[in-house]
C-alpha cells in the first residue's frame, strides 16, 4: 500500500534526531449551554443576554505553543505546552424599572425591575500534552505513511462571570469563578502524504477521557451589595471526554529546519463552565455542575529546528 520515495540511507527528510519548535497561535471558543442572565419584563426572549451569545462573541486569540520531539524512523515522542489568551465578551441593556435577573427573582431588591444591567464572561485555555507516535511504515520515506499514539495531557480552564445589576443609586454583583483542572489519558490515529521530498501532508485524530477535579465560587450581593445572599465555594469531580483532531502541513528546506502550520480542534463534555453555575436562588443546594461542553479551535505556525 506504499510507494518507497528515498533509500533509507540517503532520506535527508526524515530529519532524524532532537528537535524543539517555537509557534505563534490563534485560537477561538465555541459551544456552551444557553442561559438567559439579563431579561426584560415584557419583552421577547431574544432580547435577553444570553449566554450563548456571549461565547459566539469569542473571537480569535493570540497565543503560543512550544514543543520538543525525539525522532527516529518509526517513532516520535513529543511534549508540548500551548497557551491562549483569554476570550472576553459583554452584554449590556438599559431599560428603567424592566430589567431582572434570570427567572425573576422577586427575594432580590437590586435584581428586580432594575434600571440597567451588564455581564462580562471570560475564558482562558491552557494545554500540555506528552505523545508516543509509532509508524507502521517509515515515517517520512513512504509516499503514504500512518500509525497510532498513545498520550498524555493536561487541560487547565478556567472562566469568570460578572453580572452587575444598578436599581436607581444602588449596584449589587453577582460573580462566578470556575477553575478546571483535567489530566486525562488519550488515544488515536495518524495518516501521513508526502507528495514530495520537502512536503507533508499529516492528518491525526484522538479521542480520550480526563479527571476533572473542578471548582467554583459564587458571590451574590443585594441591596447597594451590602446584604450577601450567597457567597460559597464547591468542588466537584467528573470525567469528561475527549475529542481532537489536527490537519498539518510541513515544508522541509532542509534536514535541519522545517516550517509547518496546523489546525487543530479539540472538544470537552463534561467539565464546568462559568453561566452553568448561576444558581437563582438563596434556597436551592449549593453545587457545581459539570455537564458543559466547549469547542477550542485554532490554527499555529512556526518553525522547528532539529539537531
Amino acid at each position: 500500500m506504499t510507494l518507497s520515495l528515498f533509500s533509507y540511507e540517503d532520506n535527508w527528510c526524515l530529519n532524524d534526531g532532537f528537535a524543539i519548535w517555537g509557534d505563534a497561535a490563534f485560537y477561538r471558543r465555541n459551544m456552551g449551554n444557553q442561559h438567559h442572565i439579563i431579561n426584560k419584563t415584557g419583552g421577547h426572549r431574544k432580547e435577553s443576554c444570553k449566554s450563548s451569545r456571549l461565547v459566539k462573541d469569542f473571537r480569535y486569540q493570540p497565543g503560543f505553543q512550544v514543543g520538543m520531539a525525539y525522532m527516529t524512523y518509526h517513532t516520535i515522542l513529543e511534549a508540548k505546552y500551548l497557551w491562549v489568551r483569554e476570550w472576553k465578551s459583554s452584554c449590556s441593556k438599559h431599560d428603567v424599572g424592566k430589567l431582572f435577573f434570570l427567572t425573576d427573582p422577586t427575594f432580590t431588591q437590586d435584581f428586580f425591575n432594575a434600571d440597567h444591567a451588564s455581564v462580562k464572561y471570560q475564558s482562558q485555555f491552557q494545554n500540555g500534552e506528552v505523545n508516543y507516535f509509532y509508524y507502521l511504515t517509515p515515517r517520512r520515506g513512504d509516499f503514504f505513511g500512518g500509525g497510532w499514539l498513545v498520550g498524555i495531557r493536561y487541560i487547565h480552564l478556567t472562566e469568570n462571570l460578572g453580572v452587575e445589576f444598578h436599581k436607581g443609586s444602588h449596584e449589587s454583583p453577582y460573580r462566578v469563578h470556575v477553575w478546571n483542572h483535567i489530566p486525562a489519558i488519550q488515544v488515536g490515529t495518524m495518516l501521513g502524504w508526502n507528495p514530495t521530498r520537502m512536503i507533508s501532508w499529516d492528518m491525526t485524530a484522538k479521542v480520550g477521557v480526563g479527571f476533572d477535579c473542578s471548582r467554583q465560587h459564587t458571590y451574590w450581593g443585594d441591596v447597594n451589595n451590602t446584604v450577601v445572599l450567597n457567597d460559597y465555594s464547591k468542588r466537584g469531580f467528573s470525567f469528561p471526554l475527549l475529542v481532537g483532531a489536527s490537519l498539518s502541513f510541513t515544508l522541509q528546506p532542509w534536514k535541519f529546519l522545517n516550517f509547518h502550520a496546523v489546525y487543530e480542534a479539540t472538544y470537552l463534555n463534561g467539565i464546568a463552565l462559568a453561566p452553568d453555575q448561576i444558581n437563582a436562588s438563596s434556597q436551592l443546594p449549593h453545587r457545581i455542575r459539570t455537564y458543559g461542553q466547549a469547542l477550542l479551535h485554532g490554527a499555529t505556525v512556526g518553525i522547528t529546528f532539529t539537531f
